[in-house]
């Protein structure tokens, strides 16, 4: 199933308006993470970070935690 990502930046638009000012961050890297976890492709990521300034901070820190953890994995690996 592929949604258009004029739609999922429409929504998350539309959600946000419903989101307390002080939890938005925590819900934009909780929204993008699980975008992550069902296929979201940089293209989408690139999208929404440029639709929104919550976006744009929250792809940023889940991009960090998933490079530190590539680099964990990786140095894990050299351990052994």
């Amino acid at each position: 199933m592929s949604i258009d990502t004029d739609i999922i930046v429409e929504t998350w638009s539309v959600l946000k308006e419903y989101i307390p000012e002080k939890d938005r961050e925590k819900a934009g890297e909780h929204w993008v993470s699980r975008l992550q976890d069902n296929g979201a492709d940089r293209e989408l990521l690139d999208a929404l970070s440029e639709a929104d300034d919550v976006l744009e901070q929250a792809i940023g820190e889940v991009l960090e935690e998933e490079d530190y953890e590539e680099e964990d994995d990786d140095s894990e690996m050299y351990e052994d």
